[in-house]
């Protein structure tokens, strides 16, 4: 019966201190989406240690502290992953422009270089990457054999290539 009346005070505590615990999470914590699980990580080890916990102290500051080492663990956690940004870095990346410039030049480099290849080059090309034809049948339509017309299509991508980065480099800004 004593036990009873114990967790049943501990289990006031604890949902007493929601709010507060709630808050002292989300002023460790950046991630806002990581507060609910922080917080539910605490109260689940407040429950296994509940006790450890004795009544007449504070519990809050028992429960703060609870919280502070769930919100160190998450933070290691976090470390742990193979890309996370400081939130400095999120900072500066969110105020940086995106560079579209570079993507523009290259559709434009392509669009110049597009048009020194021959007609039949350029056909070819825009043929092959139509979604509607295979490479069987273009090679079928200019009398080759997939091979070779593999081959051509390698030779001008290569050749299409260069010709983008070279215009690139005249280009540059």
């Amino acid at each position: 019966m004593e036990n009873d009346v114990v967790a049943t005070r501990f289990v006031s505590e604890v949902t007493a201190a929601q709010p507060k615990m709630r808050s002292y999470i989300a002023k460790l914590v950046a991630n806002a989406s990581s507060v609910d699980d922080i917080l539910q990580e605490s109260n689940r080890v407040l429950w296994e240690k509940r006790e450890d916990w004795q009544e007449g102290t504070v519990f809050l500051k028992w429960a703060y502290r609870v919280c502070y080492f769930r919100v160190k663990s998450w933070r290691r956690d976090q470390a742990r992953e193979k890309l996370v940004f400081s939130d400095d870095l999120l900072e500066t990346f969110a105020r940086e422009e995106p560079a579209d410039d570079l993507m523009s030049r290259r559709e434009e480099g392509l669009k110049h270089c597009l048009k020194k290849l021959s007609r039949d080059q350029h056909d070819a090309v825009m043929r092959y990457y139509d979604p509607s034809a295979s490479i069987s049948e273009l090679a079928k339509e200019r009398k080759l054999a997939p091979n070779t017309l593999t081959q051509q299509l390698r030779r001008i991508r290569q050749r299409l290539h260069l010709c983008i980065e070279g215009y690139l480099e005249r280009t540059e800004a």
